[in-house]
């Protein structure tokens, strides 16, 4: 039975795999793939930036969850990181963060449309951060048609409000083997997104029940 640990032992998300036929572990040492789960926003400290008005962020998550990451990746483990999880895990391979994007904390789906295989899902949207890309390694996966043409950052005191056209979903590190999802695929009645989720898992890092 393939292992997954679930940082802080979130039921919403144990739940989830289990109905998969995953075991929950509690330790990332045992475990075939980390989960990183949602919650309050990833510290623009990590990618060099000062906090937007509308930025709330732990910055003591941050340094407990900088710890597992990197006894992650000196161990080889395959992660996987939810809406903040998925942020902090581009963040900590090099990713940026707009800090501010209208339209997407909706609390309901909208459509999403996969870059290798053109399938089009409808995923979950509750955040109003969004992975940005720049000179790193890391490889879009599921991309949002326009729904927010304008993204805002904090940077010399000043909020800039830039346009741009990509709004990122998945974004997939092959070097360290972090897959970053925007999306809830744990809620509830929300099928098609946990389905895609779990069929990028196998796609992406060889890994199912």
């Amino acid at each position: 039975m393939t292992k997954v640990y679930v940082i802080g032992r979130e039921q919403g998300y144990e739940e989830m795999y289990r109905s998969r036929g995953w075991d929950i572990v509690d330790s990332v040492e045992s475990s075939d793939l980390v989960q990183f789960t949602g919650g309050e926003d990833v510290s623009p400290m990590l990618y060099g930036e000062e906090a937007h008005w509308a930025t709330h962020a732990n910055s003591d998550r941050d340094q407990r969850e900088m710890v597992i990451y990197n006894e992650a990746k000196r161990l080889e483990i395959p992660m996987v990181g939810i809406c903040r999880g998925g942020q902090f895990l581009h963040v900590m391979n090099g990713g940026d963060l707009w800090q501010h994007v209208h339209n997407h904390a909706i609390g309901g789906t909208h459509e999403a449309i996969d870059q290798v295989s053109g399938i089009i899902v409808d995923v979950t949207s509750t955040h109003h951060q969004m992975m940005r890309m720049n000179d790193g390694n890391g490889v879009v996966v599921l991309k949002a048609d326009t729904i927010s043409p304008y993204k805002e950052k904090r940077t010399g005191g000043f909020i800039d409000s830039v346009r741009d056209e990509d709004d990122i979903e998945a974004v997939w590190y092959e070097a360290s083997k972090c897959f970053c999802f925007q999306p809830h695929p744990e809620f509830r009645g929300y099928a098609p997104c946990t389905n895609y989720f779990f069929m990028k898992i196998e796609e992406l890092l060889g890994l199912s029940a």
